[in-house]
Formats: structure tokens, C-alpha cells, sequence
């Protein structure tokens, strides 16, 4: 779009901004009565406009509004219905009468409401950008892994599954080609993963128990804190229905052609009139294979089981409570299978977890008006990792939050406001110099000013007060600006802090043992990581299509990353970097919803640098392109549902663009490569039968190469950096079970 016509789509919602809409009182005005009705009933809330001046129907589908004397043209437009205009000519003085019937548009989505802004409002409401995933989305990925969710966020623009370790099969998240530590994890707004990268996996957690994905990319922590630096990915649990609704029960069952198994069981039912419950309860296990035969697994092996029960209250005025337990074990076994003599190394990898969570989150209405949110967690968790060098870590991870604030409603504004403090401990037995215990006290505030039904805009502002890197207030400001036509601008912006850990990508991977300890654990090491962003939003929808594009740009000042050693005992350390991070790309959105076909589309493009320090002789520093950051990513999802028949087949094409590496003596970039799933599902009754087909085209990154070293790297790894799948193709089959 060239700057004149964006000007011309801008410049019109700024003047309905600063010239509210009011009646044009003039000797030649005249009335015009609209009323508006969907299949002969009035139809409430639908807006009526021409031009700056405009107004809803009330409950009997009746609107009117003032005008001058002339030709007009009046458009109509509702949420879930098609939009509908009209022209007339108006005589001076005279009243003037017109009845529009608004079809239902039947591809409009189901309205999904955006929690992890902190305020509930529809997504097409919140003036920063939110994208979400749910429905038949969170359904298909269920089917296709029931064990993960590894696959849930694949489809999303600007975020990216990252394979953290060949040896024990864990992955973190990239948003926007931050390094994986800098998004944090939530559940239904609580750190019940951890708040570090050395929190549960996305390879740990079953998706069955979900209602949807929201995740907020760029910094964040004005929004949940020092620990928010890089986006948000709040998951959002499923609740019980309704009074008069049937129970839930749903379960999954399925097989893999590696010799997997998960079974996963949900089911929520209401135990008075007031207390509900769901649980969910999964078991999983996959052997460990070496497909290539080259002494090291491609599939790691894994024993897993989860339960998790919550408790729900509904009380009166809209008050509602949440209780939340869970649990969970998981024994890991990869690396090496047998003799290499290539590496060196015939130790396996081994990698075994428990965790426990607790959590609350309350929402109370007083009289005033006023809602009175609280929520509090507790999570645990102990690993126990023998590495490949036979070096073993056993650490714990403990992670708490407290926080209330109050929300209150005026007729155009939206406050927020609140307090809250937060603890992070770790402590490694095997390992000193790495232990740390933070906590963070916050205050916040938030509001959202509505100034008309095109135009709103929020800031955010939050301060923290670290106990070892001390106080950082930053803020987030986001403006929407939205036309009846189906268009939509977001523009956003923010600064961020972080409060760095040891955990980065390197430490996850190969652990602390070749890590220079740190001098005291007491004293700040680091000092806080700073961001800025910025962003610009362009979306349409209209019927059966909706599209967005993204353009952003975000730096990173203070990074730390992992310093090389020349001489000692220790191969690295961490400490700030010299110079910022940045990230600058852009993402096109794409969703076309018909019958029988939908079709998903994205195309991003993505430039991530860093500054790291001079090697070998040199001390001058040298910026390169930060590794395994597909310079490109595109993907397809295509999907025929038959409803006659309740057949459904959907296909996914992911193409990964090339990547430069770090360490690894076969290559310095990488080449692009496409993955294909397929996935077929047969509905009979309240069953639904799946069969689907992982990597289709059967990529492997050992097709292209060795992965094992010639030697062990500086940290004693024994294998190269993963940027493409191990496993190659899976078939996997099972039920689907609703009763």
C-alpha cells in the first residue's frame, strides 16, 4: 500500500476521532429512521453510518440519525452478519423511513475473547496485536500430536519450534528469532511452567485440555514482568459447560509407526450448582531408535504421565474462582546406542523430571462495579540429567507468584491496575556458581480508551523492583484504528527489561560443567537486558477471508550469550554481549473459510544479528547473523471437510529457508527444505477416527550429513546444532472418543 492511500484510510479515522459524531443541525436537515432486522426479528447493537456521523439500533432495531438534505449512503454492519448498504436522497424537513434486513453471515468465525492483555475483550477489540489459535485448529493439532505441542504453534507467523539437544529431544520457542529464554510460558495467566527456559517443554505437555493458544509477540514485560523480554504464549485451559449442558468426556488414543503410544483422557462434569471440575490424565511412551545407525538415536526415548484436576466456582455477578493442581514424571533416554568411533562417545543421554504446580485465580464483582482479579501459583521441579560425558546435574527449579489487581469499566475507559511479587530459585547440586534466587516486586497499571467503534488505544506501564538488578519501568502503547469495510491498522510500541538466569540455549543443551561458575552468588552478575520494539498491523476481514500483515523491528540492548574461552579450564562464560541484538521482519497472514474448503497461508521473512566478541587473535567484536534463523519460512494448510459424510483431510506444507550454523565443520549454511503432513479424520457418531502422516517427504538432517562431531565441541557436545527434524517420517493412527 503506497503512502498516499494509507493516508487516505488514516486520516479519515483520526478527523472521527477529533470530530466526534454529532447530528447536523441546519435549515435543510432532515431525519432518517433506520430500522434493521435479521429474519423479521430486530437485531440489536448493529451500527448505522454515513460518513463521521453514525449510531446503533436499540432493542427494537431502530436507529436514527440527523442529516442534510441531499444523497446519502448509509452502510450497516453487525459482528456474525454480512455488511449491507444503501443510498437515499433526503428531502429538507422531511422524515424519512428505511428497513434493512442483515443476513447472517455463516463463515463468520466464533467470537474468541483475548485474556492475556490482562482485560477480556474480542480479539478484533485489542488495540496490540494478538494471534490466537482454537477451534478445529486445536483440534487438528490434537490429532496430529496428542503427545506434544510441538505442532500447535507451527502455523503461526513469526514463531518457531526450536530443537534445543539432539541427545535428550527437548525444544524451546523462538518468537520473532529471539533466543528461546526470552518468551515465557503461561497457563490461563500463571507460570505453572516455570518462568525460565529450564521449565517443562513444549515436548512435555499434551494439548487435549486447551480451548485455545494466544501468544503476544515482542517485548512484553509491562505486561507479565522481567522474564517477558522476547513474547507471551498464554495457554488458555478448557472450561466446563454450561448448567443444562451434558457432561464432557474426551479421550485420545493412538499409535505411531515409531512404536509410540499416548493416551490422553478429559473429562469435566458440574458437581452443584455452583462447583464444577475437569481432569486431565495422559500417559505416554516412545521407544528410543536409531533409524541412520550411526550409534546415536534420532528418537528419543520417553516415559511420561500426567494428571491435572481443576476445581471451578461460578458465583454471582459474573465472580468466579479457578483451582488448579498438577503433576507430572518423565524419563528421557537418547544420545548414544553403541559403540561410535567417530565421536568417542558410547554414553546415552539420559534426562528424568518431576513436577508439581499449584494455582488459583479468582475474579470477584463488588457492588461498585469494580472486578477484583487474584491469582497465585507454585511450581516445582526436579531433573535429574547425566550427560553423554558421563557429567550428572541434579537441580531444582522454583517458581511462585502473588498478584491482585483491580479492574473498572466507564462508558469509553478501562482501567487496570496492581500489584504483585514474583520468586524465581534454582539451585544446582552437582554444579556451583549457578544457583540464584530473585524476587521481583511490581506494581502496574493499564487503560484502554475506547473513542469511538473505530478507533481505541492502550498503554501499559509496569515498574520492578529486582532484589539483585534492581528497579526498571517500562511501558506498551497500541492504537487500533478500524473501517466499517473490513480493514484494521495496529500500530504498537514498547521497551522491555529482563532479569538474565544461566539459562540460555548453549547452557539448556549441554549444561553448566564446561561453564566458567560465576564469582558470588550474591552479587549481580548481570544487569538487566533492555528491548524496544515497534510494529504495524494491517488486517482485513471481510465474509470468508481474513488477512494480516506484520512489519516489526526489535533490538535487544545488554544481551547475554556465551563467551568463548581461549585458555583455562572452562570453554566458556556467560556475560553481556558487546553490542545489541536486532530482529526486523515481516509476516503475511492469510485464512480463506468455505465449504467444503479452508485454506491457511503465511510468508515470513526474517534478518536476526548479534554482536559477538573478536576470536582467535583479534578483540575487535563481529557482528554475524544469529544462528539457525531461517532467513524465510512459508507454509500451506489446506483442509476438505464433508459434512454429509463427517470426512475430513487436511494437508500442511512448511518450507524452512536456509540458516547459518555455529560450530559445525560440515557447513556453514544450511539448505532450505519443505515438510508435508497429511492428516485423515472419519467422524462416526461421537467417535472420530484419525490417520495421519508426519514429514511426508521424509526430511532428515542426516540425509544431508553427519550430525556427530569428528570431536567433541568446546562445551563436550558430542553432535552438531539440529535445524532440521531427526525422526523423518511417522505414520500415526488411533480414536478420538467424545461421550
Amino acid at each position: 500500500m503506497t503512502k498516499n492511500r494509507f493516508a487516505l484510510l488514516v486520516l479519515p479515522i483520526i478527523a472521527a476521532a477529533i470530530f466526534p459524531s454529532q447530528p447536523l443541525y441546519a435549515q435543510d436537515s432532515a431525519r432518517v429512521t433506520v430500522v434493521v432486522r435479521s429474519s423479521g426479528k430486530p437485531l440489536s447493537d448493529a451500527m448505522v453510518r454515513e460518513q463521521r456521523t453514525g449510531g446503533k439500533t436499540d432493542s427494537a432495531g431502530i436507529a436514527t440519525l440527523s442529516l442534510s438534505a441531499g444523497t446519502h449512503s448509509l452502510t450497516v454492519a453487525r459482528l456474525g452478519f454480512a455488511l449491507d448498504s444503501l443510498t437515499l436522497t433526503l428531502r429538507p424537513g422531511a422524515d424519512t423511513t428505511v428497513s434493512i434486513d442483515l443476513r447472517e453471515n455463516v463463515q463468520t468465525a466464533a467470537t474468541i475473547i483475548v485474556t492475556a492483555t490482562r482485560t477480556e475483550q474480542r480479539i478484533e477489540d485489542v488495540p496490540l496485536r494478538v494471534e490466537v489459535l482454537s477451534g478445529e485448529d486445536v483440534d487438528e493439532k490434537t490429532s496430529m500430536r496428542p503427545g506434544d505441542l510441538t505442532q500447535m504453534v507451527a502455523e503461526i507467523p513469526g514463531v518457531r519450534v526450536q530443537p534445543a539437544t539432539s541427545g535428550i529431544g527437548g525444544a524451546s520457542l523462538r518468537v520473532q528469532g529471539f533466543r528461546g529464554q526470552y518468551t515465557k510460558f503461561l497457563t490461563d495467566g500463571l507460570p505453572l511452567i516455570g518462568a525460565t527456559e529450564a521449565g517443562l517443554s513444549l515436548v512435555q505437555l499434551p494439548p487435549l485440555d486447551l480451548a485455545q493458544i494466544e501468544v503476544i509477540k515482542g517485548a512484553s514485560s509491562a505486561l507479565y514482568g522481567p522474564s517477558a523480554l522476547g513474547g507471551i504464549v498464554n495457554f488458555v485451559t478448557r472450561w466446563p459447560q454450561g448448567e443444562d449442558a451434558t457432561p464432557l468426556r474426551d479421550a485420545v488414543l493412538s499409535g505411531a509407526s515409531t512404536g509410540a503410544f499416548d493416551g490422553v483422557g478429559f473429562a469435566g462434569d458440574r458437581l452443584n450448582k455452583s462447583w464444577s471440575y475437569t481432569l486431565l490424565a495422559g500417559a505416554h511412551r516412545q521407544p528410543r531408535l536409531d533409524s541412520d545407525r550411526d550409534a546415536w538415536a534420532d528418537i528419543t526415548a520417553s516415559n511420561r504421565a500426567e494428571i491435572r484436576p481443576r476445581f471451578f466456582w461460578n458465583g454471582s455477578g459474573g465472580s468466579r474462582l479457578l483451582l488448579t493442581a498438577g503433576a507430572s514424571a518423565d524419563n528421557r533416554l537418547g544420545g548414544g546406542t553403541g559403540n561410535s568411533a567417530s565421536s568417542g562417545l558410547a554414553a546415552p543421554d539420559r534426562l528424568h523430571t518431576r513436577h508439581g504446580d499449584l494455582g488459583a485465580i479468582g475474579r470477584f464483582r463488588l457492588r461498585s462495579g469494580t472486578i477484583v482479579n487474584a491469582r497465585s501459583s507454585i511450581s516445582l521441579q526436579d531433573r535429574n540429567h547425566l550427560f553423554p560425558t558421563r557429567v550428572s546435574e541434579r537441580d531444582r527449579l522454583t517458581t511462585s507468584l502473588a498478584e491482585v489487581s483491580a479492574t473498572h469499566a466507564f462508558e469509553r475507559l478501562l482501567l487496570v491496575g496492581g500489584l504483585s511479587v514474583g520468586n524465581d530459585r534454582y539451585g544446582n547440586q552437582d554444579i556451583r556458581g549457578f544457583d540464584f534466587n530473585f524476587t521481583t516486586s511490581s506494581v502496574f497499571a493499564q487503560t484502554t480508551f475506547t473513542a469511538n467503534d473505530f478507533l481505541s488505544a492502550s498503554v501499559t506501564g509496569r515498574c520492578d523492583h529486582h532484589n539483585l538488578y534492581g528497579t526498571s519501568c517500562v511501558p506498551v502503547a497500541g492504537l487500533l484504528f478500524k473501517q466499517a469495510i473490513g480493514l484494521s491498522e495496529r500500530i504498537s510500541a514498547g521497551l522491555g527489561a529482563y532479569a538474565p538466569t544461566p539459562f540460555i540455549d548453549e547452557t539448556e543443551a549441554a549444561g553448566f560443567s564446561r561453564i566458567r561458575p560465576f564469582a558470588g552468588a550474591s552479587s549481580p552478575v548481570f544487569a538487566f537486558e533492555k528491548s524496544r520494539n515497534a510494529s504495524l498491523d494491517i488486517g482485513y476481514r471481510r465474509g470468508a477471508l481474513d488477512m494480516n500483515a506484520t512489519v516489526f523491528r526489535s533490538t535487544i540492548l545488554n544481551p547475554v550469550i556465551l563467551h568463548d574461552l581461549r585458555s583455562g579450564p572452562y570453554a566458556g562464560e556467560l556475560a553481556h554481549a558487546p553490542g545489541a541484538t536486532r530482529s526486523t521482519g515481516a509476516d503475511l497472514f492469510a485464512v480463506l473459510t468455505g465449504d467444503p474448503v479452508s485454506v491457511t497461508a503465511f510468508y515470513s521473512v526474517l534478518k536476526t544479528t548479534e554482536t559477538e566478541p573478536g576470536s582467535g587473535s583479534s578483540t575487535i567484536p563481529v557482528r554475524r547473523e544469529i544462528p539457525y534463523n531461517p532467513g524465510r519460512r512459508v507454509g500451506l494448510d489446506i483442509a476438505f471437510d464433508v459434512e454429509e459424510t463427517g470426512s475430513r483431510f487436511a494437508i500442511e506444507s512448511y518450507y524452512t529457508g536456509r540458516q547459518h550454523t555455529e560450530g559445525d565443520p560440515y557447513r556453514k549454511t544450511t539448505p532450505g527444505f519443505t515438510t508435508i503432513e497429511l492428516l485423515f479424520t472419519q467422524t462416526l457418531g461421537r467417535q472420530q477416527l484419525f490417520l495421519g502422516v508426519d514429514n511426508l517427504t521424509n526430511i532428515r538432517q542426516t540425509n544431508y550429513g553427519p550430525i556427530l562431531l569428528p570431536t567433541p565441541s568446546r562445551l563436550d557436545r558430542p553432535t552438531t546444532e539440529l535445524w532440521a527434524p531427526l525422526d523423518g517420517r511417522i505414520v500415526r493412527a488411533g480414536i478420538r472418543a467424545r461421550f
